[in-house]
């Protein structure tokens, strides 16, 4: 499959120069920059990059592991298209909404509870359980679906994650034209994999899996010009949640909390970037190549 993929690849890349339509092909610095970085980061976590691994040779050494990717084959195909570009990217203000999503206790993974920590006054939430904003409880047939609840009474939300998530807004205090069904699509680019989905305004949004960033995409696909607005992140509080900084003027707490727990549920859960929901990743074990 190795060898399989690796023509295929070639042949996408030669195929302009053979048709006449361009002379050379050629790696822009930048592209070569961000993709030098990434690699390494990920490889470190690898077999390749651990003394336990035992995998020094000599395309590796204390400082550069030379191999060539870095995940699985799966990874590479048949999701990953070529990119010859490195897009604009717009940073996140500073002074944005914070919410954090934990695991109840005693609950196991069936029920996630949501605080305000008023910008972070409260960064784990308050101390009294009734000042959560929302819940998501776990359904008991479908496995990765979760009901979002404002109160005790009926849901406000239904959602669920996979390789094709959704989510579907009931009654969310959210702009009539969003209330309904969001698919969430998976895609993979050179640059990293994404969680992508669009709404009404028109506006493709997508998680990343390497940063867990939410961004707002102009010009999607128009290379140089395509920019990627950073209107969210989420930062992982161990194995118990994660929290949620949203810049509310961008979007409603409500699908940037839905969206983000799909991600967590199902993108950032595994090694593989899908597929979490059946292949979590194992925090004291070493991610094998083979992963």
């Amino acid at each position: 499959m190795v060898i399989e993929n690796g023509i295929d690849y070639y042949l996408k890349t030669a195929k302009p120069v053979i048709q006449g339509k361009v002379e050379s092909i050629m790696v822009k610095p930048q592209a070569h920059d961000l993709w030098f970085k990434t690699i390494q980061s990920d490889l470190k976590e690898s077999v390749f990059g651990t003394p336990f691994g035992g995998c020094f040779a000599w395309y590796s050494n204390e400082k550069v592991i030379s191999t060539t990717h870095a995940w699985s084959q799966m990874h590479f195909c048949p999701h990953r298209t070529p990119s010859h570009y490195v897009p604009q990217i717009k940073e996140i203000p500073k002074d944005v909404s914070q919410y954090v999503i934990l695991k109840r206790f005693g609950s196991g993974n069936k029920i996630f509870d949501v605080f305000d920590t008023e910008k972070g006054k409260y960064p784990i939430g308050s101390n009294n359980p009734n000042d959560r904003l929302f819940y998501f409880h776990r359904s008991r047939a479908v496995k990765g679906a979760y009901r979002m609840f404002k109160d005790d009474k009926d849901p406000m939300c239904y959602l669920r994650a996979g390789l094709r998530g959704n989510v579907c807004l009931i009654k969310a205090d959210v702009p009539v034209a969003e209330l309904g069904w969001h698919i969430i699509n998976h895609r993979v680019d050179a640059i990293d994999s994404y969680r992508m989905f669009t709404l009404s305004d028109g506006y493709t949004y997508q998680w990343t899996y390497r940063g867990q960033w939410l961004e707002k995409i102009h010009n999607l696909g128009e290379k140089e010009s395509e920019i990627r607005e950073r209107i969210g992140q989420v930062t992982f509080n161990g194995p118990y949640g994660f929290t949620l900084y949203i810049d509310e003027s961008k979007m409603y707490k409500e699908i940037a909390l839905t969206t983000a727990l799909i991600s967590f549920i199902d993108q950032w859960s595994t090694n593989l970037e899908i597929g979490g929901i059946y292949y979590a990743k194992q925090h004291e074990n070493v991610r094998w190549k083979r992963d």
